[in-house]
C-alpha cells in the first residue's frame, strides 16, 4: 500500500494505518473498492497522495499527478478524520480546507469511519496496512 514505506512521513504512515483498519472490514473494503481517483491530503506541509485503482490502493509520499480532490489541515485534524471524525464537522470547525470532488472525499470518509464506529474491531495486524506494495481491494 505505501510506495516506499521508509521514506514516508508520519502523516502517511497513519493514514496507512487508517486505511489498512478499513480495509480489514467488508464495509469498508468494499467502500474503499468502490472508490477511483486521486486524493493529495496535506497535514501541515506533510502531503501524500492517495490512488485509489481498480488494482488497489497506493499512497505516495508527496504530490504524485493532478488529484481528482484534496485536503489540506493541521495534523490534528487530519488525525481525527483518519481516526473517523465526521469530514464535514473538520470542515466547519477543525479548520479543513478540501477541493476537488467532495463526493470522493465523503465517500472516503465514509469508508474510514467504518472501521472505527463503535462495536467494530479491527482483525489482529490492523488489515492491509503493514503491505508495502498496491493491494486488491476485493474481498
Amino acid at each position: 500500500m505505501i510506495r516506499d514505506r521508509p521514506a514516508m512521513h508520519l502523516a502517511g504512515l497513519i493514514l496507512a494505518r487508517a486505511i489498512g483498519r478499513a480495509l480489514g472490514h467488508p464495509e469498508g473494503a468494499a467502500r474503499l473498492g468502490a472508490l477511483r481517483g486521486r486524493i493529495l491530503i496535506d497535514a501541515d506541509g506533510m502531503r501524500t497522495t492517495l490512488v485509489v485503482t481498480d488494482s488497489g490502493v497506493t499512497l505516495s509520499r508527496g504530490e504524485e499527478g493532478k488529484p481528482d480532490a484534496w485536503l489540506r489541515a493541521p495534523l490534528g485534524t487530519l488525525l481525527g478524520v483518519a481516526a473517523g471524525s465526521s469530514l464535514l464537522k473538520a470542515l466547519v470547525f477543525g479548520g479543513l480546507r478540501a477541493g476537488g470532488s467532495l463526493r470522493l472525499l465523503l465517500r472516503f470518509s465514509a469508508a474510514l469511519r467504518l472501521a472505527t464506529a463503535p462495536g467494530r474491531t479491527a482483525p489482529a495486524g490492523g488489515g492491509a496496512a503493514g503491505r508495502s506494495t498496491a493491494q486488491p481491494m476485493g474481498r
